[in-house]
């Protein structure tokens, strides 16, 4: 108890409840001397302290036998305090669902117990966790013997799987990490090495993702907005910049698009993908997202005259919004708190989304078209949509993704793949925009294909509501280079 600092968590929570158990029973036993209850409470004090010790299930994997996770816990603190070096690996077996939809769980289980016992023969007794269902740590102590073990494990995910009638592939990615007890600590090591797993290439195979100064820089980077997320959205710091969508045939602006923007005060300006990243990890996005639907709505509350001349907003909604519970009902509420329209919104769903059918999503969905809020699916072209699903959500907007623009519209094949979605999507009754539209040529050929909507930096980059309003004081503005010089 006076050397609280040379133990773990568990040590000191066996011990104190092996103090408070035994005060307790003595207590009871001077008050009633006829119980003898201090010998019994000397007997659950010790057990209590020996389970919170050498229980096999914090210590060991029950499948594999390597060590678990809990005691990954403690063994992480034990050697960053005794000043010990060590490198780590991390094996991801992304396959291991798909083996057990084809083959059962009990050959996905085999694979494990396989995997597990040919890195035990890798390592040599090194020390080897099963942090997660797919996931594997191994330790080593020595830049050499981290190399020897990489270069193993390399081959062993290189190299079928025998599972009796048949030989498999099961690829993992392989994160590895030297010198991780600079890493403060097991939390923050955990963390860098999901980060490092989302930065795997598109592949198949069996991959290898090093840390470097870069991605190391890149995590800490990722880490301090991470700080300051609870800060911003506690005090609301966020901001809206808008996009105005342009259309090529008429000459003049028909909608907008909303789009939040963070900015810290030393790091500048931080990536969208990366600040609504961590909302969604860390459970905000649903905050953030009404504190940011509010301000849209007290913009349009006072720029009434500039709503009539655009007609609506467009606002992204993320999959955790979308799938809450009653999310439609609370947008709903604010929009009635405003006295506003709702047909002055427009509400976009991703492609992705869009694809992962839910009961929750399509009822959210269904209420959003009832009160007369219209549906873009945005990004199509960057997953793997299709005509069924199309039909299904019913979306009044398809927004092409920037992709079909960045690949380039000007061979045959191009022309005929987006001429025929453009011509798909109108007979099924939706609007069509293009994202991604940077010169006059591309404006040009969308209207030779059919497409007489754009949205991209050649009209106007996302700007704060300020410089949104200055541009649009001008008026409709017909050409990109006269909008590019308003907006800057």
């Amino acid at each position: 108890i006076f050397h609280q600092d040379e133990y773990g968590k568990n040590e000191l929570r066996a011990v104190w409840e092996f103090v408070v158990v035994g005060f307790v029973c003595t207590a009871i036993e001077a008050v009633y001397s006829q119980y003898l209850l201090t010998e019994f409470g000397l007997i659950i004090g010790i057990f209590i302290v020996f389970w919170t010790l050498y229980n096999p299930q914090t210590v060991v994997d029950s499948l594999t036998g390597v060590f678990a996770k809990g005691y990954l816990n403690q063994w992480i603190p034990e050697q960053m305090k005794r000043g010990q070096k060590f490198h780590v690996l991390q094996i991801s077996i992304w396959k291991l669902k798909q083996v057990n939809k084809l083959y059962g769980n009990s050959v996905g289980d085999k694979l494990l117990i396989d995997v597990a016992d040919e890195l035990n023969q890798i390592t040599e007794g090194n020390y080897i966790f099963r942090i997660h269902g797919n996931q594997f740590l191994i330790f080593s102590m020595s830049q050499a013997d981290y190399e020897k073990t990489k270069q193993e494990v390399m081959e062993l995910f290189q190299t079928p799987f025998d599972i009796g009638d048949e030989m498999i592939d099961f690829p993992a990615t392989i994160c590895g990490i030297t010198d991780a007890e600079e890493l403060v600590d097991n939390d923050m090591m955990l963390a860098y090495l999901e980060y490092l797993i989302l930065l795997k290439p598109k592949s198949d195979k069996t991959t290898l993702i090093e840390n470097s100064e870069t991605t190391r820089q890149g995590f800490l980077y990722e880490q301090r907005v991470k700080k300051y997320m609870n800060t911003a959205i506690e005090d609301d710091l966020f901001e809206v910049y808008y996009q105005p969508l342009y259309s090529v045939k008429d000459g003049h602006y028909v909608t907008m698009e909303a789009l939040s923007r963070l900015k810290h005060p030393t790091l500048g300006m931080i990536p969208p993908d990366i600040f609504i990243n961590l909302a969604e990890k860390n459970g905000q996005i649903i905050e953030l997202g009404k504190l940011q639907f509010r301000r849209i709505c007290r913009f349009m509350k006072s720029h009434t005259a500039l709503m009539k001349q655009i007609g609506s907003i467009k606002i992204n909604l993320s999959p955790l919004e979308l799938l809450k519970t009653g999310y439609s009902q609370e947008l709903f509420k604010i929009i009635n708190e405003l006295e506003l329209p709702y047909s002055w919104f427009q509400f976009e769903v991703t492609e992705t989304v869009a694809t992962e059918y839910s009961e929750e999503l399509y009822k959210t969905i269904s209420d959003f078209r009832e009160v007369g809020i219209e549906i873009c699916l945005d990004d199509f072209g960057s997953g793997y949509s299709s005509l069924g699903q199309l039909q299904q959500l019913m979306a009044d907007v398809l927004k092409l993704d920037r992709s079909f623009v960045r690949r380039g519209m000007f061979g045959t094949r191009e022309r005929i793949v987006i001429s025929n979605v453009i011509h798909m999507a109108g007979e099924l009754g939706m609007q069509v925009i293009c994202e991604g539209v940077e010169n006059a040529k591309q404006a040009e050929m969308l209207i030779e294909l059919g497409c007489y909507y754009a949205q991209g930096f050649y009209y106007a980059k996302p700007m704060p509501k300020d410089a949104f309003e200055g541009l649009l004081e001008k008026g409709n503005v017909p050409h990109g280079e006269e909008i590019r010089n308003g907006a800057s």
